[in-house]
């Protein structure tokens, strides 16, 4: 079965019709040179004719009937969209791409909310999987879901130049009903961590019964859980809703799929973190990173260390109490993603520095101090002992085996701070070194050391590696830097890694280029680098990055989605899930369900909507 497009529409057959046809939308996408004949009208009219005519497989919206509609007879266009003929109607846009999908006879079953039900065979249950149950128990059946969520070329009725008006959704009639859905875990709640399994195996049958999920682990089940809800929709009919047919067998292609947030640039309030988290798991990431400090501000409140915050950050209202952290990593756990903590040391420190201006280098101009300071002192024994009490003190926190620490962006150019102090200078002098980045290298090399300690194991920015230092084994390089490809060669030839460079998408790109936006992010293949079977087997994963220089939580999910969501598949489906033409509708009706769920998304291409606009809340202040 081709899961390509999420919209359907049923064919408005006439009563004395001896077949109904399925009509699959394709947009912004033509098949020239394949016209049977022009037949004009309005989309009712066409519907007609295409389905009357066994040469015909389908049509576009100038009005042309088409004889051929697949492989290399498509063609993107900006100007048309194309209507392809199906005997049977499919599930609701997938996303992102399952490993395998087959259809069981193209049915659909009823599903009432009030009579279904969630259950554990026996063995699974978990305090996960039940409070899961409860979730979904709203999110599957939500009457805003998209009935599916259809652009408007295909839920109005036009003649092909005029106006538009609206034209009802033939929704495919159930063929049974389903009671619930069971799920079998074999390794109920194993550490959520870097590597867990997420496979699962989906089965909706064909004839009334229950909803069959099974999965090695209770993280996998609750991606099968997100899947089914992408199967179902509300028939537009009190509360009747409708769950398609089908067995999916799914597997992620990487264990680390993250998004990076920013909270230190702009801080982003608990509510909006939640709703960032949920966001992840609509679209299968599996990680929260973190960037929960930096220059312009510190929010997290330490239990070792209170001055911190209460100096560094913007304010008392804009910090990140021990409460909200525990709130944030609880509310992750329980929807399977991992939180990821990032504090960037030795540069990134400026809001370290207000409370203790000690662990920072004193800056000069013409041999006297000028009042600044600068990056972490690498000489002194005190920053160390600092460092030490205060990753004690995350490691104890944050329960992921793993932490980033940052290493990046420190400044080392001539006339640069730390190339004017004296203590800098003799020890440059002192040790025959004429590059300043041998200091740094000595902070980083007693840093990890420092933090290893702890015994977590570290992810860090590419420079670690860049600059020698003496890393653990299981040391994970961030690749974040221009000129990825020839760098992941490098850093895999002994690392691991997680790539994040091609997919910095708080940067706004022409959404009419195919090779950028969404689009652009969906074709960067993270393998597409020189190397081994084995070296590439390290890549872990990869990230979207939403720094937050000019983003907070007024723009962050129009800015995140469903950009992130197209970054997404590409981090979970085959890498053969590659054609953005293909992907366009599918992306379309995942969009359209993140609005339904409360997610302002902004549109994927060009003049569409969904059933279900997103509305805001706004109640006037007089």
């Amino acid at each position: 079965m081709r899961c390509a497009t999420a919209i359907l529409l049923a064919a408005a057959a006439s009563a004395a019709a001896a077949d109904t046809s399925y009509f699959w939308y394709e947009p912004n996408m033509d098949a020239p040179k394949q016209d049977l004949r022009w037949e004009g009208g309005d989309l009712a009219s066409l519907r007609r004719a295409c389905a009357a005519d066994s040469a015909c497989l389908g049509f576009n919206t100038d009005g042309w009937l088409k004889t051929c509609v697949t492989g290399d007879c498509l063609k993107p266009s900006s100007e048309t969209s194309l209507y392809v003929k199906k005997t049977a109607p499919m599930p609701a846009g997938l996303w992102p791409k399952p490993t395998s999908v087959s259809e069981l006879s193209g049915v659909a079953l009823s599903a009432d909310p009030s009579t279904f039900q969630f259950s554990a065979s026996s063995g699974s249950s978990s305090p996960v999987l039940e409070t899961a149950f409860k979730r979904y128990q709203g999110i599957i059946f939500n009457p805003r879901l998209p009935t599916p969520p259809l652009p408007p070329a295909e839920t109005f009725e036009a003649t092909m130049g005029g106006a538009r008006r609206r034209q009802p959704f033939v929704h495919p009639t159930a063929t049974g009903s389903l009671s619930g859905v069971v799920v079998s875990v074999k390794e109920v709640e194993p550490p959520l961590q870097m590597g867990v399994d997420e496979s699962y195996e989906l089965t909706v049958p064909s004839s009334s019964g229950t909803v069959q999920i099974s999965a090695q682990t209770t993280w996998g089940a609750l991606r099968a859980l997100e899947r089914l809800s992408q199967l179902t929709w509300w028939t537009g009919k009190g509360t009747a809703f409708t769950v398609f047919s089908c067995v999916i067998t799914d597997s992620p292609r990487f264990s680390h799929r993250g998004v990076l947030v920013d909270t230190a640039r702009h801080f982003m309030p608990l509510p909006s973190i939640k709703m960032a988290i949920d966001s992840l798991v609509y679209s299968f990431y599996s990680v929260f990173h973190w960037h929960i400090v930096d220059d312009q501000s510190f929010p997290y409140v330490s239990t070792t260390f209170p001055e911190l915050s209460a100096e560094g950050a913007f304010d008392e209202n804009h910090i990140y109490s021990q409460k909200d952290v525990a709130d944030v990593l609880q509310y992750a756990h329980e929807r399977g993603i991992r939180v990821l903590i990032e504090f960037d040391t030795p540069g990134h420190t400026a809001s370290w520095g207000v409370s203790h201006p000690e662990l920072l280098v004193p800056c000069y101009t013409n041999g006297k101090p000028n009042g600044a300071r600068y990056g972490a002192n690498p000489l002194l024994n005190s920053t160390f002992e600092f460092m030490g009490k205060f990753f004690a003190e995350v490691a104890s926190v944050f329960p992921d085996n793993y932490v980033h620490v940052g290493g990046d962006e420190l400044s080392l150019g001539q006339g640069s701070c730390w190339t004017t102090n004296p203590d800098m200078q003799a020890w440059m002098k002192a040790h025959g070194e004429t590059d300043y980045a041998a200091l740094e290298n000595v902070y980083e090399q007693r840093f990890v050391n420092v933090v290893s300690a702890t015994n977590k194991s570290l992810i860090g920015w590419q420079e670690l590696f860049d600059n020698g230092i003496n890393l653990p084994s299981d040391f994970v390089v961030n690749v974040w830097k221009g000129g990825w490809q020839e760098e992941m060669s490098k850093v895999t030839a002994k690392f691991r890694t997680v790539l994040s460079s091609p997919y910095y998408e708080n940067y706004i790109e022409n959404p009419y280029s195919n090779s950028g936006d969404w689009m652009g992010y969906y074709t960067t293949e993270p393998l597409n680098f020189t190397g081994t079977a084995e070296q590439k087997a390290r890549v872990m994963g990869c990230e979207t990055s939403f720094w937050a220089e000019y983003i907070d939580s007024t723009n962050f999910f129009s800015r995140a989605w469903p950009r992130a969501a197209a970054s997404g598949e590409r981090f979970w489906s085959d890498a053969s899930v590659n054609d953005p033409v293909e992907a366009s509708g599918r992306l379309h009706a995942h969009r359209c369900r993140l609005v339904a769920r409360g997610i302002p998304a902004e549109p994927v291409e060009g003049p569409s909507f969904c059933r279900d606009e997103y509305d805001v809340q706004y109640n006037p202040p007089f």
